[in-house]
Parts: structure tokens; C-alpha cells; sequence
């Protein structure tokens, strides 16, 4: 069988991640590809990772810890080998140079490089810093985006090796999010939400680039009409967080503004919410927005490309980085239960588009070429 390796982080609760999580278990659910998940990180493994261990998804961990970089580009091929890889395929710019060096060290049959982020200032950055450092593009096979919105950044890097780019969404499991998976008075009872109180969620990792402090500007307008809503944030950040519990302190928040950490099983915290806000500055194709579409739930998001392409008309769009916009929109739907309604019936619709099948179907299409085609890297 062809041995694919999945590089990624920490196997937390990222975007990444999850992608990399939902690959990985289709493919050993298949059977035409075995994946193996590496994670480039020095410290613990996240959340994710008890999952991929009960799918029977072998896991390895390759820590940098100070090592310079030829020790770890030795590491990384080394266990390339170990591990009889076929393809490598990349899924973060973290390391990059090493993961490629090491691809053609490794003498693999074919590299592959997703990228999942949209072209920011601070992407393009990251990436000209690799070429300047000699990352070696042409030893990628095939480029991946996931989303038309990450094309830009994707071409960038993809001119490099003469490459062509391809669109591979993302995916939800309509099966595993869906409307009312736990009762709400359950769920919110379970993450220490009040009862009674309309909840505006936010779920993401709680750095500026998501927009968190958007939405606590835009709480502030909220609350002058609609008194009863609480606003519950889900994720963490070791720098940003206190930062961000101190901005709601100073703006008279402390006690509607919930932080509650990491949601273990994020279906919990779409139960326990009433809308979901997403005012972000970056994204390729966010899957917090697949699975709220998924759970039925009205949303809020910012016009950030990646953010419009996932959510089409099946939510309410509005622009990035205003709160005003933002609140405006949450009182118009918290205002208007047939709107509500209606937003959650197109919500499921969308995501229904975004399917397992069909995400499963481009990964094992561009390993199929790959092979087909042979490694054009040597």
C-alpha cells in the first residue's frame, strides 16, 4: 500500500489540523493510501491526537529543539525512510525548507504542498523568507489550495517550481455536525452559559488575525438594545488571551464576555450558542464555518474572501473590521426569528456542498497523478 506522510502541527484544534485530522481517517477508512501523521512540534501533542490514535492513524513526532538545520533536515529524512513514505505531503510553512530538502533526501516518489492560508502581508513575508533562504520549490510535485482565496499565495510558490495549482475545499461531516446533537439547556449547562441568555458564539483560536476584538467592540453596540445577549468565546492563546480578557474588563464586560477555553467536542459549543460571529482577517476556507453551517446555525462573518467563499449566501456578510457592521448585523438577526430561520435552512444547504466524498476524492486524484506521473523533482 502507498505510505502517505500528512506533516502538520500539534494536532490541536487549528484549522489544519482538522483538515489534516479528516484526511488522514478517510484515507485509512478507504483503504487505497495509508497516511501517517507527522507532527513537527517541540512540545505535547493536542486534542486531535487521541482521535487519529482510535482511527489506527500511526503517529510521529519530529522536535527541532535547538538542533541546527542540517541535524534536523538528517531527522526528517531519516524518518522518511523509517517510515517507507511514498509522497510527502506538506501542510504548513513551518519548516518548510527542511520538509523539501528532505523529501528529495528521502527519495520519496512525490511531493505535494498544501497551503491553507489566504496571501496576507505576513504570509508572503514567510514565504519570500523561505525562498531567500534557498528553499528548493521545484521539488513540489503538485500544489494544493484550499480555497480559491489561498490561490495567491499558492501561485506565488507554485511559479517558483513551474507548478500549476489546484482547488481542494475543505469538508465538513454532515453526519457528525448536524442541528441539536446535544439539547441546549445540556450543552450550555455543560460550558457554564446562562440559560436564558441569547448567546453570540465565537470559536477560533483567540489571536487578532481571527477578529475576537472585533466582536468585543461590536458587544458593546450590541448590548445597548439587546440586553439579554451574552457573547461566548471558545479557544485560547497564551499571549493573546489575557490581553483579550483584560480589553473586555476595560470595556465594562466582565460579565457577558465568557471565556471558556478549548471546546473538546466543538459540537457542544454550536449547541449551546445561537449564532455564530466570524469576523476574521485571514483565512483560506475556515472550517469553523462548515461546521456551524453544518449545525444549522444563523451566522455572521466578515468579507474576508476565504470567509464569503465557504459561506456564500447562506449567512450575513459584513466588513472587515467594523464593528459597527458587525453589531448591526446581530441585532437584525437576533431581532427576527423568521430571518433566523431562514439563515439556518440555508446554512444547511451550504454545507452540504462541502463534502467528505468529494474532498477525499481530490487528495487520492493528486497522489494517483503523482504516482502516475513520477516525481519530476530528480
Amino acid at each position: 500500500m502507498v505510505r502517505v506522510m500528512l506533516t502538520t502541527g500539534n494536532m490541536g484544534f487549528g484549522g489544519v489540523e482538522t483538515r489534516v485530522s479528516l484526511l488522514a481517517q478517510g484515507l485509512v477508512e478507504r483503504g487505497v493510501y495509508e497516511p501517517v501523521v507527522c507532527c513537527l512540534v517541540d512540545s505535547g501533542l493536542g486534542g486531535l491526537a487521541p482521535k487519529m490514535v482510535k482511527a489506527g492513524v500511526p503517529m510521529v513526532q519530529i522536535p527541532r529543539r535547538g538542533q541546527d538545520w542540517r541535524h534536523y533536515v538528517q531527522d526528517f529524512a531519516n524518518t522518511l525512510r523509517e517510515q517507507e513514505i511514498d509522497i510527502l505531503h506538506v501542510n504548513m510553512l513551518r519548516n518548510l525548507t527542511a520538509q523539501l530538502i528532505g523529501s528529495r533526501l528521502g527519495r520519496l516518489r512525490g511531493t505535494i504542498l498544501t497551503m491553507p492560508c489566504s496571501a496576507t502581508r505576513r504570509t508572503l513575508s514567510a514565504l519570500k523568507m523561505c525562498v531567500t533562504t534557498l528553499a528548493p520549490f521545484r521539488l513540489v510535485d503538485v500544489y494544493t489550495a484550499n480555497s480559491c482565496a489561498s490561490k495567491a499565495l499558492v501561485r506565488y510558490a507554485a511559479s517558483l517550481g513551474r507548478r500549476q495549482v489546484r482547488v481542494i475545499h475543505n469538508a465538513v461531516d454532515v453526519t457528525f455536525f448536524r442541528p441539536g446533537v446535544f439539547p441546549q439547556p445540556e450543552a450550555r449547562e455543560s460550558l457554564g452559559l446562562p440559560a436564558r441568555a441569547r448567546v453570540v458564539g465565537f470559536i477560533s483560536r483567540l489571536s487578532p488575525s481571527k477578529g475576537p476584538g472585533i466582536l468585543l467592540a461590536a458587544a458593546t453596540q450590541v448590548l445597548r438594545s439587546q440586553p439579554d445577549v451574552v457573547f461566548a468565546f471558545a479557544g485560547g492563546h497564551r499571549v493573546y488571551l489575557p490581553a483579550l480578557k483584560a480589553e473586555a474588563q476595560s470595556l465594562g464586560l466582565g460579565d457577558v464576555a465568557l471565556f471558556i477555553g478549548w471546546a473538546d467536542d466543538a459540537r457542544v459549543f454550536y449547541s449551546a450558542i445561537d449564532l455564530l460571529a466570524f469576523p476574521s482577517f485571514s483565512e483560506g476556507l475556515p472550517n469553523v464555518v462548515l461546521e456551524a453551517m453544518a449545525s444549522g446555525l444563523p451566522i455572521v462573518g466578515s468579507d474576508h474572501p476565504g470567509v464569503v467563499e465557504a459561506l456564500g449566501d447562506a449567512g450575513m456578510i459584513v466588513p472587515t473590521g467594523n464593528p459597527k457592521a458587525l453589531a448591526n448585523a446581530i441585532v437584525k438577526v437576533l431581532s427576527d426569528p423568521q430571518l433566523t430561520q431562514q439563515m439556518s435552512r440555508a446554512a444547511l444547504d451550504r454545507a452540504g456542498q462541502f463534502t467528505v466524498s468529494g474532498f477525499l476524492d481530490g487528495y487520492e486524484a493528486v497522489y494517483r497523478d503523482v504516482l502516475e506521473k513520477g516525481s519530476r523533482s530528480w
